[in-house]
C-alpha cells in the first residue's frame, strides 16, 4: 500500500469518527484518536476486518460484531463501526475477548486483551502463540 493510499485511509476513518473518541495511554493520559489517525507519521503496519464474538450472560446465542482492526507503527486500533450513521469510535471490551478474522483458517483468541497498546512493547513468543492457537 502506497503512502498516498495509507494516508487516504487512514483519514478517510478520521473524518467519520463519532464526535469524542478518546482512549487512555499507557500512562493514563487521554489520546485524541483522530490526531493519531492523521498523525503526518502514522503509517499502517497492518489492516484487516474482524469478527468479534460475544455471549451475553444467561443467553446461550453469540452476538457478532464486525471491527476494523489498525495496526500503526505506534498503536494497534479496533473500531467499531455504527449500522446507522456509519461512525467509527474506539471498541472497548470488559470481558474476555474472542475474535475471528473473516479469512479462512484464521483464529484468534485474546484473553483480557488490552484493545489499545503500544507497538513498542515486547511480548514472548509463547504469549504470542497462546494468543494465535485457537479457543
Amino acid at each position: 500500500m502506497t503512502d498516498l493510499v495509507q494516508a487516504e485511509k487512514l483519514h478517510s476513518f478520521a473524518d467519520h469518527l463519532q464526535e469524542d473518541s478518546f482512549f487512555e495511554d499507557d500512562n493514563g493520559a487521554k489520546v485524541n484518536l483522530r490526531k493519531v489517525l492523521t498523525a503526518p507519521d502514522a503509517k499502517i503496519v497492518n489492516y484487516d476486518m474482524l469478527k468479534y464474538l460475544q455471549m451475553k450472560p444467561g443467553e446461550k446465542k453469540l452476538i457478532s460484531t464486525e471491527l476494523h482492526a489498525i495496526a500503526l507503527t505506534d498503536y494497534f486500533l479496533l473500531l467499531v463501526q455504527d449500522k446507522h450513521t456509519g461512525k467509527y469510535r474506539p471498541f472497548k471490551v470488559n470481558e474476555k475477548v474472542a475474535a475471528r478474522a473473516m479469512g479462512p483458517g484464521h483464529t484468534f483468541k485474546f484473553d483480557d486483551a488490552k484493545i489499545f497498546a503500544r507497538a513498542g512493547k515486547r511480548v514472548s513468543s509463547k504469549q504470542l502463540e497462546s494468543w494465535f492457537s485457537g479457543p
